[in-house]
C-alpha cells in the first residue's frame, strides 16, 4: 500500500483505477502479443491476479494473437530465485519476442 495506495481510500482508489490493467481492458480491441510473467510464491503479485488478466485478455480479444502466461513453480519477486527460474524465463520472454517480431 505505501508504492500503490490503498483502495479503502477512495482518492486511492480511483488512481488506482485509472492504470489498472485488468480494468482497463476493452473488449473487441485487437491486443498485441502478450507475454505474462508471475510465480506461484509471489508476496507482492498474487499469481492469481495475472491468471484473471490472462483471462481477461483472451476473452476482450478480437484479434489473433497469443495471450501466454508463465507460472514459475518456487517463483517470486526477486532474489531467492533457483538459478534455472530466470534463465528459463528470459528464454521464453526471447521466444515470445522473437514470435513476435516473426524473427525466423
Amino acid at each position: 500500500m505505501s508504492d500503490d495506495g490503498s483502495v479503502d481510500d477512495p482518492d486511492q482508489f480511483q488512481t488506482r483505477l485509472a492504470y489498472s490493467p485488468l480494468h482497463n481492458l476493452r473488449s473487441g480491441a485487437a491486443w498485441p502479443d502478450t507475454s505474462i510473467v508471475t510465480g506461484d510464491h509471489g508476496a507482492r503479485v498474487v499469481s492469481g491476479h495475472s491468471c484473471k488478466f490472462a483471462a481477461a485478455l483472451q476473452a476482450a480479444q478480437s484479434g489473433d494473437a497469443p495471450t501466454l502466461i508463465r507460472i514459475q513453480a518456487r517463483g517470486a519477486h526477486g532474489a531467492g530465485k533457483p538459478t534455472a527460474n530466470p534463465i528459463e524465463e528470459a528464454a521464453d520472454i526471447w521466444a515470445c519476442l522473437a514470435r513476435s517480431l516473426d524473427f525466423s
